[in-house]
């Protein structure tokens, strides 16, 4: 499904340009859960936006559900990245102003769906988090895991292929960080999505059917390593 050979990323710092990704080489399959582990600054964060389409590389080749992603413009990448992916963030980038059920509601907003379907669809989605009773209720008025808990809602309302997850539990304390990755395991072994989780926690990776330890923009483990 996912397959990056040799990919290379550098950004321009004080006009020194810097690598933060260097010769990448990367397979994951259908329905594997996968986490990349790494320190702040060593390049999880770059090559996850990298893969999800949130960011470009210099060198190599990105090949995704065997497409090559260097022969596409951009407005078939945008399409590939809505159709193929989920997000969930550290900060859950929840808007203020919605309640649960229209921050889940919102990535069908340019649907060709019904109205009454697109909240019938969230609703669903909210009560597979847990959350069907708080669906009313603003992110101010939720706790940090259940924020967490409707960004994921909202991450799967489309049902995407490949979900992925940047520090989806930095924000949280043990309990939470426990229900939050309970709930992302469910969701890769019931809907067979490929789940991807950058996080700098071991516990965390634990969790997962392959580590991939990144350090300095190098792959330390190319081949994988079964955590468990």
């Amino acid at each position: 499904m996912i397959h990056l050979s040799n990919i290379s990323k550098k950004f321009q710092w004080n006009g020194v340009n810097e690598h933060v990704l260097k010769e990448v080489k990367l397979n994951i399959q259908t329905g594997d859960f996968v986490t990349l582990m790494g320190t702040s600054g060593s390049g999880k964060t770059t090559l996850l936006n990298l893969i999800g389409l949130l960011d470009s590389y210099d060198k190599g080749e990105y090949v995704l559900n065997d497409i090559s992603i260097g022969s596409l413009n951009r407005s078939q990448i945008k399409q590939l990245r809505t159709e193929l992916f989920g997000y969930i963030f550290q900060k859950f980038h929840l808007i203020a102003d919605l309640t649960a059920l229209e921050n889940v509601e919102m990535p069908l907003g340019y649907s060709n769906w019904k109205s009454s379907v697109r909240k019938e669809r969230a609703l669903e989605c909210l009560t597979a988090v847990g959350l069907k009773d708080h669906c009313n209720k603003k992110p101010n008025e939720l706790s940090g895991g259940q924020q967490q808990r409707v960004a994921i809602a909202r991450a799967i309302v489309k049902s995407p292929k490949i979900l992925l997850a940047d520090e989806p539990t930095g924000n949280l304390d043990e309990e939470n960080t426990q229900t939050i990755i309970s709930l992302l395991k469910d969701i890769n072994i019931k809907s067979k999505c490929t789940l991807i989780i950058a996080t700098h926690d071991k516990e965390v990776a634990q969790n997962a059917d392959y580590g991939l330890i990144i350090r300095d923009g190098l792959v330390m483990s190319p081949n994988y390593s079964r955590m468990k």
